[in-house]
């Protein structure tokens, strides 16, 4: 939880941070200074080397047999799969607010100068919904009052991006809050994920977690990017909602099966 909500307030403060560096140097010098920051990044990763922070904890297979040691310990507890489920299927449709917001908000008819701010709105949506993540002791329970929340707030967001495109540019604002929010169904599924893998077997888990969330996520981008050429972003955001609905009414409605006792 604590590394969502920071992830989403370096993200608030990056938006701020690159429309004041905009504003003062321009869109070119700002982008040779942005692509600087990973050279920053690779020394301080490169930092680490040779530190115990470095040192390979676990043996784990690598290749194909990492990938099927990975979907046996996946396949091992069925409240661990429904919570990856949950989360990689609405974190696949949230995604699309971030890909689609300069073209949505084109379509709105907003200023250039606030895609910025309207895109900044998705992450203090997600760090607001993270500082109220539901909490309980049972892990089954803790998964469907994330999916009921995530149910919710997809069908309002829905709403708000089909209402913004057909009579209130206004509505999309709130939208793209709301959209936040419900990917913020990323902290209590990563709470239960973290308590019930196993150690043995875990690294390779979390890489075949990670493989499906990037796949689906490019999916979804390629795919609603090419539909709103077509139809506008904004109805393609809207569908986006409903799917993410559909994912968190299905882990609702159909109970895991299998899975040990939370």
């Amino acid at each position: 939880a604590l590394f969502g909500v920071a992830t989403q307030a370096e993200i608030v403060a990056g938006y701020a941070l690159g429309g004041t560096v905009i504003a003062l140097v321009g869109a070119r010098v700002t982008l040779v200074l942005n692509a600087a920051t990973f050279i920053t990044s690779a020394l301080l990763v490169a930092a680490i080397r040779g530190s115990a922070a470095s040192d390979r904890h676990e043996e784990s297979p690598m290749g194909w047999a990492g990938v099927r040691d990975g979907t046996r310990v996946w396949r091992s507890d069925a409240l661990c799969r429904r919570a990856l489920v949950l989360f990689v299927g609405v974190n696949a449709m949230m995604i699309l607010p971030e890909a689609l917001v300069v073209p949505y908000a084109d379509e709105l008819g907003a200023p250039s100068a606030t895609v910025g701010l309207l895109a900044a709105t998705i992450a203090v949506g997600a760090m607001v919904a993270m500082s109220m993540t539901p909490d309980h002791d049972d892990h089954g329970e803790l998964l469907r009052l994330a999916a009921g929340r995530a149910f919710v707030l997809s069908i309002v967001t829905s709403a708000l991006f089909a209402t913004s495109v057909q009579w209130l540019p206004a509505a999309g604002a709130l939208a793209l809050f709301l959209s936040g929010a419900v990917d913020a169904v990323a902290v209590p599924t990563n709470q239960v994920v973290a308590a019930r893998l196993p150690r043995e077997g875990r690294a390779a888990a979390m890489s075949i977690a990670g493989g499906v969330q990037y796949g689906t996520q490019a999916i979804a981008i390629a795919v609603g990017g090419a539909v709103a050429v077509t139809a506008g972003p904004g109805w393609v955001l809207a569908v986006g909602a409903v799917g993410a609905a559909g994912v968190a009414g299905w882990s609702l409605a159909v109970p895991p099966r299998h899975g040990r006792p939370g």
